[in-house]
């Protein structure tokens, strides 16, 4: 028994070992490799796909979002969490009728308890300084240990003209640390 006793001390001490070893260390979540566990909505099929985008000849790994679409993942936001990414649209479009995509991030905590974290309209058709990727980083640590739904969103801006709207989240990641 006093055996059995120390085998189970041990066992534990190793258990808490690897646990403490994991706390503060970093952790990210890329919300790419999330996709196929994410609540998708869209108007067709290829209108929310994990591809890839060059925009000025720097090629991303991205979620291609052609409005009106959303990715809602389910998620407990880590401690210090960020989220980041870039957004975009290739110059393949820049030439094309249309108005521009309107990309957010909402934090969904229930029902009544929603919160609009980032909102960004890029128009690279008409304004020179949204042609390239637009780095964004997203502050996070208020819902720190919470299960929210994080939603990645596009729209098709301010005439709701969807013609050309090809728009991109490269490398969204949630970033933060074990607890």
């Amino acid at each position: 028994m006093c055996r059995m006793g120390v085998f189970s001390l041990v066992t534990i001490a190793v258990l808490l070992g690897v646990s403490c070893a994991r706390k503060g260390r970093e952790v990210a979540v890329s919300l790419i490799d999330e996709l196929p566990n994410a609540r998708v909505v869209r108007e067709r099929d290829v209108h929310v796909r994990e591809s890839r985008m060059t925009i000025n000849g720097d090629t991303r790994r991205c979620l291609f979002m052609h409005p009106t679409s959303s990715a809602e993942f389910d998620l407990v936001i880590p401690a210090k969490a960020k989220l980041t990414f870039a957004i975009g649209i290739p110059p393949d479009v820049w030439g094309q009728p249309g108005d521009g995509v309107g990309f957010s991030v909402t934090i969904v905590q229930s029902e009544d308890e929603q919160r609009v974290v980032y909102r960004r309209y890029l128009n690279p058709k008409a304004r020179e300084a949204d042609r390239g990727w637009q780095e964004a980083e997203v502050d996070l640590t208020y819902y720190e240990g919470q299960r929210v739904k994080l939603v990645l969103a596009t729209d098709p801006g301010p005439e709701n003209n969807p013609g050309w709207d090809w728009a991109g989240w490269a490398e969204p990641t949630l970033r933060g640390q074990w607890w």
